[in-house]
């Protein structure tokens, strides 16, 4: 993204592994989820869906928290470098959560906010 930022909501650094299948990609992609705020979300893959594709997705905000499932648009795509050694996320994709439960979205306003005081003092 370039520019100025277009975000509405704060959002928190993560390092959280992702499970995302769109309606091509049945079995699902592993993918790493590197920023998150109650809008959406970044996820670093080398498989990035196409934009304005809508995906599902699954994660786990910490070891044993109850698993988190969410449906989201992609909204912008970066490509993988195709000079990039063998391993490397170079990949993206930023996506807008498009429908979540009520328990889910509360516990991930919990997460969040408990993340953010945690990064104003590090």
């Amino acid at each position: 993204m370039t520019g100025a930022e277009r975000r509405q909501r704060q959002r928190v650094t993560v390092n959280i592994g992702t499970v995302y299948h769109d309606q091509i990609e049945v079995d699902g992609t592993d993918a790493l989820m590197s920023d998150l705020s109650l809008g959406g979300c970044c996820i670093r893959t080398n498989r990035p869906s196409p934009g304005g594709s809508e995906i599902d997705m699954q994660f786990r905000l910490f070891a044993g928290a109850p698993l988190f499932s969410a449906r989201a648009r992609v909204c912008w795509i970066r490509e993988p470098k195709a000079d990039a050694a063998p391993g490397d996320i170079t990949g993206a994709m930023g996506v807008e959560f498009t429908q979540i439960d009520e328990d889910a979205l509360l516990r991930l306003k919990r997460f969040i906010a408990e993340k953010a005081e945690t990064e104003l003092f590090v």
